[in-house]
């Protein structure tokens, strides 16, 4: 497992990681592409004034770093649970048991599947009224909502 390491923390004797996955590649692809572009265009300003040469190197240096942390994000389906880890220095986690779920729905804006290949994964609770637990630009969110299911209904 990638993030085994994340889940120790978390897990119970009983339980176990039946499936983990991160935002989609693609996803962290864009993110760093547009740094280098952005990073590329202000240096190719910089001949004009030294000052953009700084924005430039700024640009790449914030793209690699937003690449990086993207990465941090993980999830993981148990066999009681959905786990959601985000951060590095400073670390969230939200457990949401099977039983409360009340809905789970896709969501593939255009756009986004066509640049990144992800969507999202919408999750409706019972303990999160009027708050979405929404699993921002994951891959094949469809397979994933069919292993959601088939786990939430195995619990």
């Amino acid at each position: 497992m990638k993030y085994e390491h994340i889940w120790r923390k978390t897990l119970n004797e009983s339980e176990k990681v039946e499936y983990e996955f991160s935002v989609a590649k693609g996803y962290k692809n864009l993110v760093l592409y547009n740094a280098i572009a952005w990073g590329v265009l202000w240096c190719l300003v910089a001949i004009a004034s030294p000052f953009f040469l700084i924005i430039g190197i700024l640009s790449f240096i914030i793209g690699a770093i937003a690449y990086w942390y993207l990465g941090l994000n993980a999830y993981a389906f148990t066999s009681k649970r959905v786990l959601i880890h985000t951060g590095w220095l400073s670390t969230s986690a939200t457990s949401i048991n099977y039983d409360k779920i009340m809905e789970i729905s896709v969501s593939e804006p255009f756009i986004q599947r066509l640049m990144t290949k992800s969507g999202n994964l919408v999750i409706k609770t019972a303990g999160y009224v009027g708050h979405d637990i929404v699993l921002k630009s994951i891959e094949a969110p469809y397979e994933i909502k069919k292993t959601l299911d088939r786990l939430s209904h195995q619990s």
